[in-house]
């Protein structure tokens, strides 16, 4: 009988629309930027998204331009990635990944929305080693990879003189 009423009234959460959603319509989307370039070449993906207060990255898109991997468990609730020897795993909806061993606080909870799994852009740049500017006039986040020249979103490539 119990089992009866709380499956009634997980149904009625969902049906009347009082579950939390993964995106609501005061997100916005961000352009995530590695070292002053955009992360990916189709302009309308910006791999970002500005969610409760917090930039949130698509990691899948991410992980797959720092050369990475990402596998799932837990039926795609659980995602790890590994760049090299550092891994990382997230759950979708704990305020906490496990990065290197150690338990790290996120600044907010993983999440799915159509399809892609968000993470707290500020926990995958501490898998990284990067650096994090976020510039919210032009809705743009800028991972600065270690050794990288990139001090801004808009990074001046270096040109050498063949002294001619």
């Amino acid at each position: 009988m119990l089992r009866k009423i709380v499956v009634v009234c997980l149904t009625l959460v969902c049906w009347t629309g009082l579950a939390p959603s993964g995106v609501s319509a005061a997100d916005r989307a961000y352009t995530i930027l590695i070292d002053g370039r955009p992360m990916t070449e189709n302009p309308k993906d910006t791999g970002g998204l500005f969610h409760d207060g917090v930039v949130f990255v698509d990691v899948v898109e991410l992980t797959r331009a720092y050369n990475g991997l990402v596998t799932f468990a837990d039926a795609g609730r659980t995602m790890t990635i590994s760049i090299g020897k550092r891994t990382a795993t997230f759950t979708k909806g704990r305020p906490f990944a496990v990065v290197n061993g150690g338990a790290v606080k996120l600044s907010g909870p993983p999440f799915i929305s159509e399809g892609d799994f968000y993470v707290p852009i500020t926990a995958f740049a501490r898998l990284t080693r990067s650096k994090v500017t976020i510039d919210q006039p032009p809705l743009t986040a800028n991972l600065i990879t270690p050794g990288s020249s990139a001090t801004s979103t808009f990074a001046t490539p270096k040109v050498r003189s063949s002294g001619r």
